[in-house]
């Protein structure tokens, strides 16, 4: 009896060993860029900050359907993943074929723009 359910342990080991996991690896598209502290317009009407940045890679199909994800630096290798409140600025983010647009609104109400470059990480995501 011991050695039948040894030989059938060892069998179902061989199976389950034999299994293969099939990965699915989902393409994406990386874009960086930087924002200077030039680039960075005043809108009157929002009273925010904002920066255009021109991403040829955003066509009218990946506005429809894809998924888009920003993230910043300010260096030190850290990015945050926005909207969100990094260096005393609310960030966010909106994008139409061709461009993104960033909006910078200083947390405490004052109308300066960011003072230092900004690194922008674009990770375009395809979606079904």
């Amino acid at each position: 009896m011991k050695r039948s359910l040894l030989l059938l342990s060892v069998a179902v080991m061989f199976f389950l060993a034999g299994c293969t996991k099939t990965e699915v690896v989902i393409p994406n598209i990386t874009v960086n860029t930087t924002v200077n502290p030039a680039d960075w317009r005043y809108d009157n009407a929002t009273k925010t900050y904002y920066a255009n940045i021109n991403v040829p890679e955003i066509t009218s199909g990946v506005n429809a359907t894809d998924g888009i994800i920003v993230s910043v630096s300010f260096g030190n290798d850290l990015y945050e993943i926005i909207p969100d409140i990094y260096n005393g600025y609310s960030f966010y983010v909106s994008h139409q074929p061709g461009t993104l647009t960033i909006e910078a609104e200083n947390q405490f109400g004052t109308t300066l723009p960011p003072a230092t470059a900004m690194l922008v990480k674009i990770v375009i995501v395809p979606s079904n």
